[in-house]
């Protein structure tokens, strides 16, 4: 049997803290995100610990009746600890070269690592 994997970022939210809620259209959106895969048929929802992303998928989990099961490895990854000048020229960088990491930052790579293992162990438990 096929699995078809949904990946979803989060909806807007005020801020890029772990805790930084969503905005009054981030709460639309998730509420417009339920809407659209209440439809689908959804087995597992898998979520960042981070607020935005669980109040992003909380809506379409209460409808479908499915427990948010929590995976840390699926954090944002840190460019880096304090803040760098251009930092969109700098994040742009890490895209370009995978490996590129700044102080105490984490590189593409490794973020990349760590989400495909959530997928693989997911793939795994399905079958």
């Amino acid at each position: 049997m096929n699995q078809i994997l949904y990946l979803v970022r989060h909806c807007q939210a005020t801020g890029q803290e772990p805790d930084a809620p969503l905005t009054e259209i981030g709460k639309q959106q998730a509420i417009a995100l339920a809407d659209r895969f209440s439809k689908v048929p959804v087995e597992r929802i898998i979520s960042s610990p981070f607020t935005r992303a669980c109040q992003s998928i909380m809506p379409l989990s209460e409808r479908l009746g499915l427990t948010v099961e929590v995976d840390e490895r699926l954090i944002e990854r840190a460019l880096s600890p304090v803040p760098l000048d251009n930092w969109r020229k700098r994040l742009a960088e890490t895209f370009v070269d995978l490996d590129l990491s700044f102080e105490g930052g984490e590189s593409s790579r490794t973020a990349m690592t760590r989400g495909v293992a959530v997928v693989r162990v997911m793939v795994n438990l399905s079958r």
